[in-house]
């Protein structure tokens, strides 16, 4: 493939929990025909893909994406996943107070060794179970469409037989001391306090990072024939002559190829004065 033909998108990524998952999105998108670099970032859930658009286009690549078990879509502005990802955070924030109230009327009596009745046992762990645990069951579902594993493929099977066994027995045999209602509920509320402090954790660090690439400029003044044009910064190719013009960011890696500056790069090196820069030297 030459460097003419490629093209290079960024999408974002959802659904995604672990390295391995990131190696699984990899592994699928670089056997598409077209193809040559595929590059995903857990932490800030994208994916950098370089390939030649006339092989294969970015509704197929989202495609086998989600054919492995995930969701793709090409990158929307960092504002806009800013308040979408905060928007989420509080969703989950508010399941997880939830399911916390639910939960706690199972395992409160157990402590004094008293039994609630089957039936307000089944009363609030079936909410627990179907609305506050259907994330594992999608997540599984994809998992097993996909011939793969993964933790919520785990908790849905073992919630699953807990809360099965239990309505089993109240239904079938009307026993009221055999029941595990709480264990599934005190499992989904364990799992959902930890996706929260997952989800939590990764809000930061994306946050911090995209506040560093918010320092990138977007624009670039690259040389095309006699003049110069502004293209996003993420299309600059390699050997392209791009124009610094005084007071400016530079946009992106390169050597300096004409005239001479001052450049602050306290950011990279801690050094508080600029670094005076001319001919030859790389920014």
């Amino acid at each position: 493939m030459t460097q003419v033909s490629s093209q290079q998108q960024n999408f974002d990524i959802q659904g995604m929990s672990c390295a391995s998952c990131v190696a699984r999105i990899e592994k699928v998108v670089k056997k598409l025909p077209g193809v040559a670099e595929a590059s995903v970032n857990l932490a800030t859930e994208t994916a950098m893909i370089q390939f030649n658009p006339a092989l294969v286009s970015t509704e197929g690549i989202a495609k086998a994406i989600s054919k492995a078990g995930y969701e793709a879509s090409l990158q929307i502005a960092n504002a806009e996943k800013t308040f979408e990802s905060d928007g989420k955070l509080k969703q989950e924030r508010l399941n997880l107070f939830l399911a916390i109230l639910l939960t706690i009327p199972l395992i409160v009596p157990m402590i004094f060794d008293v039994m609630l009745p089957g039936w307000l046992q089944l009363a609030l762990a079936t909410p627990l179970q179907f609305y506050f645990g259907a994330r594992f069951y999608l997540s599984a579902w994809k998992s097993v469409r996909a011939f793969s594993g993964n933790m919520d493929l785990l908790v849905a099977i073992g919630t699953t037989a807990a809360y099965g066994l239990s309505l089993y027995n109240l239904l079938v045999h009307n026993h009221h001391h055999e029941l595990y209602f709480e264990s599934s509920a005190v499992i989904i509320t364990l799992v959902l306090f930890g996706k929260y402090l997952e989800s939590r954790a990764k809000y930061q660090t994306t946050s911090a990072i995209r506040s560093l690439q918010k320092l990138r400029p977007e624009i670039a003044h690259v040389k095309r024939g006699d003049s110069y044009i502004d293209l996003p910064s993420h299309k600059v190719k390699l050997k392209d002559w791009v124009l610094i013009k005084p007071g400016e960011t530079i946009p992106v890696d390169g050597i300096i190829l004409e005239g001479e500056t001052s450049v602050d790069e306290s950011l990279i090196t801690g050094e508080s004065l600029p670094v005076l820069k001319g001919t030859g030297d790389a920014v």
